[in-house]
Order: structure tokens, then C-alpha cells, then sequence
């Protein structure tokens, strides 16, 4: 499935770049280049920055096929979560190649910028405010909207956001702050409680498997009940994938209780009983996620 998404990204890279001057007719198109190596900007936008043909390869040359379609398709990825996240905000985007960039303000200055000397693949532009230059892979959706001033969005409207793409199996990265914890629940009959938590989690890690330690107490309510002895407590290795652990969920909704922090928000799953519960910061991305599932017998 991942081969095929890259594919479609990298189909829609080619068409953002443009028509493309081969080696074979790079000195008869120097002049045209000349004239239209400059790209204005005087609109609010976000500038997605990327590598013209030549410099692409370049990359090639210097990294060979390998490891330039690995940055090729990292590129794209981050860009593509970013852009996704921009239309839903209704953000103007910009696709430049072009060697340089002038930024017209509302007062008609201008700064010029070198594409190639930007530390970044993204400019944030706001036409009376300075830039904001970062990667893609640090994108924060509500720092982006206050800067351009988008209404600010409630922190329920972003869980819900979060309840859509969990169940239509789309990358969570954009929701994680770039250091944040995972705590792992489950309460079983017979099994008894296994509890985990592991730190200082990427936001990337989120779309992938994530490997934490588990303590299972071995007491569950039911041996009682049928007259077994307490099982031996046992600490084991699991990989964790959150797109598996919901796989029978029967419904994703965002739910905040008036007893709640206000930056806790629970995503209920299959009944009452299996939920996420997500901690937010002051800006809006999640810092831990708890994964809870109660035996409701």
C-alpha cells in the first residue's frame, strides 16, 4: 500500500515541478531561466520549497538510486501530511522551484531569499508579519493558523479530526508533539491487568510499530470465581500498532466529560470499554496517549 501512495506523490511531485530542461538542452534554455528564476509572493501563503531538475540530479549523482528515493519519498510524505492539514484550514499553498523568492510585505518591501540557502523545505508567509522557515516534519497545525489568523481551533473540533483520520487509517503524526508517551491498559477476566508506558516517543513513531514493555499481574476477577489460583506475574515485549489494536472498534468518537481537564479528550471505541484518552499541551498536540481496554465482563 505504501509503494502505491509513494508512487501517487511522486506523480504529483513531477506535475508541481513542472516542464523540466534535460541535460541535453540546459545551456539553449539558460536565458529563459534568467527571466523566470524569481517567484513574488504579496498573498498569505505557506511556500512548499522544492528541488528543481538539476539539483535533483545532483542528488541522484551524490547518493545513488537508493538513498535519494528514500529522501524523495520522506519529502513528499511530510509535505503531503502538511498539505492535508492546509486545505482543511483553508491556507493558500505554493509550490516553487524557482531560485529565488521576494516576499512583498503590506507596506511594499521586499525580501529577497535564495531557495537554496533557506535552512527548510516550507516558508509560512503572513503579508505583516516576519516569515516562518521550517521543515515540513515539524509542522504544527495551530501554530500555522494563529500566525496567519485562522480562527483558533477548539480542542475538541481537533480530537474529532483526530477520531476521522484514526478510522480511515491515515498518518496521526501531524496530532503528536515531537516528544510524547505512550501508556499502554488492558483488564482481562482471567488474565488481570498488563500495564506498560514507554517516553520520549517521535511523532512519527505513532504510524508505526512501537515496541514497549509489558507487566501482567496475573490476577483477573474471574479466577476467583472458578476457583483457580492467581497466575505468576510475567513481564514481557510487545508491539504495539494502534491501526491493529482498533481494529474491531465499532465507533470513533471524541467525547469531553464536564469533569474532565480541559486538555484531556477520550476517543470511545468498541462499547464503553476499549477508549483512547489523550493529554494535549497549550499548543494542541498530543503529549500522551493512553491506550485503555476494560473486559467489560
Amino acid at each position: 500500500m505504501k509503494k502505491y501512495f509513494l508512487i501517487i506523490l511522486s506523480v504529483i511531485f513531477c506535475v508541481n515541478c513542472g516542464n523540466r530542461p534535460s541535460k541535453n538542452n540546459t545551456t539553449e534554455q539558460a536565458d529563459t531561466q534568467d527571466t523566470n528564476s524569481e517567484l513574488v509572493i504579496a498573498d498569505n501563503c505557506v511556500i512548499f520549497l522544492l528541488p528543481d531538475s538539476l539539483e535533483q540530479y545532483e542528488m541522484l549523482k551524490r547518493h545513488g538510486d537508493d538513498t535519494y528515493n528514500e529522501i524523495i519519498a520522506d519529502m513528499l510524505y511530510y509535505n503531503y501530511e502538511a498539505q492535508q492539514v492546509l486545505q482543511e484550514l483553508e491556507i493558500k499553498i505554493i509550490y516553487c522551484d524557482k531560485k529565488y523568492i521576494k516576499l512583498v510585505n503590506s507596506k511594499g518591501n521586499i525580501q529577497k531569499l535564495k531557495r537554496s540557502d533557506i535552512g527548510g523545505n516550507m516558508i509560512v508567509f503572513h503579508k505583516d508579519k516576519s516569515p516562518i522557515i521550517l521543515n515540513a516534519v515539524d509542522f504544527d497545525r495551530n501554530k500555522i493558523a494563529k500566525y496567519l489568523g485562522k480562527t483558533e481551533i477548539p480542542l475538541i473540533q481537533i480530537a474529532d479530526e483526530f477520531a476521522k483520520y484514526l478510522k480511515e487509517g491515515k498518518p496521526l503524526s501531524v496530532f503528536f508533539s515531537d516528544s510524547w508517551t505512550l501508556v499502554y491498559h488492558t483488564d482481562n477476566r482471567v488474565e488481570g491487568s498488563t500495564d506498560g508506558r514507554v517516553m520520549n516517543l517521535r511523532n512519527t513513531q505513532i504510524d508505526s510499530v512501537i515496541i514497549i514493555k509489558l507487566k501482567n499481574d496475573g490476577d483477573g476477577w474471574l479466577l476467583d470465581v472458578i476457583g483457580e489460583e492467581k497466575r505468576e506475574p510475567k513481564t514481557f515485549e510487545f508491539k504495539f500498532e494502534l491501526n491493529k489494536q482498533i481494529e474491531h472498534w465499532d465507533r470513533f468518537e471524541a467525547v469531553r466529560y464536564s469533569n474532565m481537564p480541559s486538555h484531556n479528550i477520550y476517543i470511545l471505541g468498541a462499547g464503553e470499554s476499549d477508549l483512547l484518552k489523550l493529554h494535549y499541551n497549550k499548543d494542541k498536540l498530543i503529549t500522551v496517549l493512553e491506550y485503555r481496554s476494560e473486559d467489560p465482563g
